[in-house]
């Protein structure tokens, strides 16, 4: 806010439109640089897992073995930070716990 000479204390509606405009162009050009890496161990996301070709998409139920039910990180699936792969989790969860108690 300082940045874009604009009253932090300000509610948006009640910024101006050249307010807006300074607000919104330092926004879009603001830049962070990563001065290191956590641990793997502190990741918030790995790759790979249980190809989803194995795997019925509506259930997440696998095709190789019945009974077995996939869900989140266990399957080869990840997004962007954002909570992507929680909603996937939460999805899939949701998909896998339908299918088990829908199965024979």
């Amino acid at each position: 806010m300082k940045k874009s000479n604009v009253d932090g204390d300000k509610k948006l509606y009640d910024l101006t439109s050249k307010e807006k405009i300074r607000l919104y162009k330092n926004l879009k050009q603001f830049r962070c640089k990563a001065k290191e890496v956590a641990s793997f161990n502190e990741a918030q996301v790995c790759s790979g897992g249980v190809p989803l070709n194995e795997v019925n998409p509506k259930t997440m139920a696998s095709t190789k073995v019945k009974g077995l039910y996939f869900t989140g990180e266990l399957l080869d699936v990840d997004g962007v930070c954002g909570g992507y792969n929680l909603a996937f989790a939460w999805i899939s969860g949701m998909l896998a716990g339908k299918g088990a108690s829908e199965s024979d």
